[in-house]
């Protein structure tokens, strides 16, 4: 059993797209909420992967998910 098989069950529930290409910003609010529980993520956690992730998305994909 892997972790991420509560995402995909949470997902099917919330309707969340399998492709993240196709997310909303709700959708990725939700992701990211599911991550914390999930994870057991501290707000410290949440705020490193945010910056790496800013660093890596290309700002036409940063400003789609800007929340």
């Amino acid at each position: 059993k892997t972790t991420y098989a509560t995402w995909e069950k949470d997902s099917e529930r919330s309707a969340v797209p399998k492709d993240p290409r196709n997310w909303t910003k709700e959708h990725v609010k939700h992701w990211l909420s599911w991550a914390i529980r999930e994870f057991s993520l501290s707000e410290a956690n949440l705020i490193q992967f945010v910056q790496q992730f800013q660093v890596s998305c290309s700002s036409k994909v940063l400003k789609k998910l800007i929340f």
